[in-house]
């Protein structure tokens, strides 16, 4: 059985998020520049049923303070893992891929290891359509 009290820690947090989204104040956060923290890390599954990281980053200042950026990126090739890798290299956390489940561990520390870092990023579109996230700077 799954002790769910865990995730009340950030209770106030979640709640007022709620509140926000059911008031119908979601901004779409336009490409650009950003101060961010960590909010989501983790290895899923994407609809194709191909291993994902999903990254969730938390705007923290400015006129989108409060609005989330994902990025989503399909794991199933060595140069998007490598991708990943790196970006959280950047961030100060050493992460090496060895397995897929060896992954899931790894993300899942990576975010309690990452989580209250503030960082910049450039979110942009890349020329395949694609939502693309560069670390610009640690805080």
């Amino acid at each position: 059985m799954i002790d769910f009290t865990q995730f009340d820690e950030n209770l106030t947090e979640v709640l007022n998020e709620v509140s926000n989204a059911s008031s119908g104040e979601k901004k779409e956060v336009p490409y650009g520049d950003y101060e961010v923290k960590l909010t989501k890390l983790e290895l899923t599954v994407s609809k194709s049923q191909k291993p994902m990281v999903a990254m969730w980053f938390k705007v923290i200042n400015g006129a989108f303070a409060g609005c989330l950026i994902f990025n989503y990126i399909l794991v199933d090739k060595g140069f998007n893992i490598h991708r990943v890798n790196e970006m959280l290299r950047t961030l100060g956390y050493p992460v090496e891929f060895k397995s897929y489940s060896d992954y899931a561990d790894v993300l899942k520390d990576g975010y309690i290891a990452l989580k209250d870092i503030e960082f910049a990023i450039s979110y942009t579109l890349n020329e395949k359509g694609y939502t693309d996230i560069k670390i610009l700077q640690v805080f």
